[in-house]
């Protein structure tokens, strides 16, 4: 498995914990297998931590209902192929986890109304979004014409020098016809290139790596398969069943940034390729040439690792292309929208963008449409919303109002913070000033920011108030804010 990094892999699992559920996910698989290994010969009751493991990854991301399926496979395959014992109680085992699997997809369908985030496609969509989670993790299968034939030549020469070298060696005459098909479906991807009508890098990333991956993994199965070497063909089988599965969720919709699971299985059927191919001789000098072959074979997945990773910069296309799609999601701040626009600016005039770090304050359950004849800053709040301001705020100053606030019906803020908990009661219409002063903590290390909750008592839904209105969000107080002071920076 060291001998490659899954581009996708690195795209995917190179992020925050607490900022993405992708690496989550991955941490918890890879713990279930590595549990999976400890208890696999063991009683029955040693498999169930399996199961709430398979809930935690499904609850995280939605493929992590193939766990278990995939567990299962994994077990098989060690059974044909390895020789190894049946778990004992098998049944009883995969009785439970069929349950686990259906009360999981039942809790999501009565959650969300719906198995898949995006509904079902038509059936026709359904085998190309399978084929593209194999053909972009496992193949690195390139887009572009002119490099799927750089590919396409990689491997078909390879192949078919494997062929030459192995002509005089009697039998296994399927294999070596398997071989020669593999040459000639090859050979038919490079005509079209001829007729691409776009200028394209020919020696590029995307095909080296695309002809070094099918190249390598074509000739470490098919020499595991002649030589009989189960460990590499249970490596590669183990690999085939971790991508197969968990690449079926996306039958429903595919996305090329979130094959961080089928990168893994990617990674577990090269390193059988990789030890079927150093094991071809017990002669040093030549597990020596077997040893450069893998890393110049290598050597293209890291570049491309690398360049696929630039379109993750701040600037780069895609991710300036999704800034401009969250724009219309309410669940983002306006805070952050400005920033975007700002960023977009900056970007077009070559300039790096600001942190996001850098902005004085950001609020969630704040509501976008200002408040009529107030200050242009002055909103309405939900009942509980949140703000983070920057690390370095030592206070900041919020005024709050609720216009039908009086001495017989109050309405009461709870102000949550670092500080401490405060409380300010509106007896009036009138504009109310808070001071929020916050203290160290190791929470405000963690989050790089300040946090103050407010909590309104009572708040009301403008539309059970107004027959007139429509809107039915819960409202909470008016409110802007005043001032962010900062810590003063030592000079000395």
């Amino acid at each position: 498995m060291a001998l490659r990094r899954p581009p996708r892999v690195s795209l995917r699992a190179g992020v925050l914990l607490t900022n993405q559920m992708h690496l989550a996910e991955s941490m918890v698989v890879l713990g279930s297998l590595l549990l999976w290994q400890t208890v696999r010969d063991r009683h029955a009751v040693w498999w169930i931590p399996l199961g709430a493991l398979a809930a935690v990854a499904f609850l995280i991301k939605e493929d992590g209902i193939m766990l278990l399926p995939v567990l299962a496979a994994l077990t098989a395959l060690r059974v044909l192929l390895l020789g190894a014992k049946a778990p004992r109680w098998w049944p009883l085992l995969a009785g439970l986890a069929a349950v686990l699997v259906a009360a999981l997809l039942a809790f999501r369908q009565m959650r969300l109304g719906r198995l898949g985030g995006y509904g079902s496609p038509d059936l026709a969509a359904f085998v190309p979004n399978y084929l593209k989670g194999l053909e972009t993790a496992v193949l690195l299968w390139p887009t572009t014409r002119i490099w799927q034939a750089v590919a396409s030549v990689l491997a078909a020469g390879t192949v078919a020098i494997a062929l030459f070298e192995s002509r005089r060696r009697p039998g296994r005459r399927l294999l070596r016809l398997a071989g020669v098909a593999l040459v000639i479906g090859l050979i038919l991807n490079v005509p079209p290139a001829f007729h691409s009508k776009v200028a394209y890098n020919v020696l590029a990333w995307q095909g080296l790596a695309g002809g070094a991956a099918m190249s390598l993994l074509a000739l470490g199965l098919g020499i595991a398969l002649w030589h009989g070497q189960r460990s590499a063909l249970f490596l590669l089988a183990a690999g085939l069943a971790v991508a197969l599965g968990f690449n079926l969720p996306f039958a429903l919709v595919t996305k090329r940034e979130q094959y961080h699971l089928i990168g893994l299985g990617s990674a577990l059927a090269m390193a059988g390729a990789a030890q079927a191919i150093a094991s071809l001789s017990a002669q040093p000098r030549r597990r020596l040439v077997a040893a450069a072959v893998l890393v110049a074979a290598t050597l293209p997945f890291p570049f491309l690792a690398r360049h696929l990773a630039g379109d993750f910069l701040p600037c780069a296309g895609p991710v300036t292309r999704a800034d401009e799609g969250v724009k219309g999601w309410w669940v983002v701040p306006q805070e952050i929208k400005g920033w975007t626009d700002l960023k977009a600016q900056r970007c077009a005039a070559g300039l790096a963008p600001t942190p996001i770090r850098d902005l004085p304050f950001v609020a969630w359950g704040v509501y976008p449409e200002p408040v009529p004849d107030e200050s242009s800053s002055a909103r309405w709040t939900s009942e509980r919303p949140v703000v983070l301001f920057t690390r370095k705020a030592v206070s900041a100053t919020l005024a709050l109002r609720r216009p039908d606030a009086s001495s017989k019906e109050p309405v009461r803020v709870a102000l949550l913070s670092s500080g401490g908990r405060q409380v300010l009661t509106l007896d009036s219409g009138d504009w109310h000033d808070v001071t929020v002063r916050f203290a160290p903590s190791p929470l405000v290390w963690l989050r790089r920011a300040q946090r103050v909750d407010l909590r309104v008592e009572p708040w009301f839904v403008p539309a059970a108030r107004d027959p007139k209105s429509n809107d039915l969000r819960r409202h909470g107080v008016q409110w802007r804010i005043l001032a962010v002071d900062k810590a003063e920076s030592d000079s000395r």
